[in-house]
């Protein structure tokens, strides 16, 4: 299932950003909101869902932090909506999968873009779109996701047990794991879901999503 949909040649990795909770996680976002603008540069924190973008602006809202909005489905067109001089914190709904972009050229000049997925989407595929987004821009970009083990997909395979090993380790809540295998360990899980998804029905959440697409996982 959605096998047609994946590309045949070598992928890049997703590189993921695993906090201990989902507090940790949004605290850290609102970090990188607050450094962008002290800063001067360009960051898109994008959701998968509309109950993560309504929480995003809610806190930007009570942190006193000026952000503009972006959809980003298949009607987005990077070479407009987002210039060379546009500055700023975004908050981006990735409504869809987008449709192929074709590349501006780069402006030497212009400062990189930032794009920071704030929460996993149970498809590997879903979760490429970011990057390809972040490829699509008319400046240079990076793309990273930030996700918590307390979160929908990650409890699907995520015990107690780990998360207390964790912090036997010494992870605090101000920080995070970022490793290759936990990289490969994201899109096993993500390509054990797709085998198992019933199809890709949208939703307001990644919980709901799962209990749609994915009858037969448990959420705990």
């Amino acid at each position: 299932m959605f096998g047609w949909l994946r590309r045949s040649d070598p992928k890049p990795r997703l590189r993921f950003h695993v906090w201990l909770s989902e507090e940790a996680k949004l605290k850290a976002m609102m970090r990188i909101a607050m450094e962008n603008e002290s800063r001067g540069r360009a960051t898109v924190l994008v959701t998968h869902f509309a109950e993560m973008y309504q929480i995003l602006g809610r806190l930007l809202d009570e942190q006193g932090i000026t952000y503009s909005s972006l959809t980003l489905g298949g009607d987005f067109k990077p070479n407009t909506a987002f210039r060379n001089e546009s500055e700023g914190v975004y908050i981006a709904l990735l409504d869809g999968l987008l449709d192929s972009q074709t590349k501006a050229e780069e402006s030497p000049a212009a400062p990189t873009v930032r794009v920071v997925a704030v929460e996993a989407h149970p498809l590997e595929i879903h979760n490429r779109a970011v990057l390809s987004f972040s490829d699509s821009l008319p400046r240079p970009s990076v793309a990273e996701h930030h996700i918590s083990i307390d979160e929908p997909v990650m409890r699907i395979f995520v015990t107690d047990t780990t998360t207390r090993a964790l912090a036997a380790l010494g992870l605090k809540d101000d920080s995070c794991i970022e490793h290759t295998m936990v990289d490969k360990s994201m899109v096993r899980a993500m390509q054990k879901i797709e085998k198992v998804a019933t199809g890709d029905q949208p939703s307001d959440s990644a919980a709901h999503w799962l209990s749609i697409n994915c009858p037969g996982l448990s959420v705990d």
